[in-house]
């Protein structure tokens, strides 16, 4: 009769107890400001393409001009060159274009001013601004004050 091998004795395993993951907020303010171009909308009232070369050039310098300043730099101060417009201030048209872009879950919106009227509209993810609307006569949110 053959003698059986031994078992080795498995330690058993160890519980660990279970932690809660908790995300941490991170402070993107402190994040150079970057500009991405996939959610353009190209077919609504606020397209691109019906941008003269002189605007897109003054457009993509002022944007580009930008890229060296944080978020907090830019939203900050007497006069902010970005600021974060709640949905429900814009204009009706505006969200129901979001509605249609299947965006209606978007809370705020960033508005850069160029000049006078002229706006490009995005939506803040983190430290990136994905480029949405070219808005030459402010009607994505109109301001109810004069010159604005």
């Amino acid at each position: 009769m053959a003698k059986r091998a031994a078992r080795k004795r498995v330690p058993p395993l160890q519980r660990v107890a279970a932690t809660k993951s908790v995300p941490t907020q991170v402070d993107t303010n402190q994040d150079r400001v970057s500009w991405h171009f996939a959610r353009v909308d190209l077919d609504g009232a606020w397209t691109p393409f019906g941008m003269d070369s002189a605007s897109a050039r003054d457009v993509l310098l002022k944007l580009s001009h930008l890229e060296h300043l944080t978020w907090g730099e830019l939203m900050t101060g007497a006069t902010p060159r970005l600021k974060q417009i709640p949905v429900d201030h814009c204009d009706s048209k505006a969200a129901k274009r979001l509605k249609q872009l299947q965006l209606d879950d978007i809370e705020d919106l960033v508005e850069y001013r160029l000049a006078g009227e002229r706006r490009v509209w995005g939506i803040r993810v983190g430290g990136v601004c994905q480029l949405l609307w070219w808005d030459p006569k402010h009607a994505v949110c109109p301001s109810k004050k004069k010159h604005t």
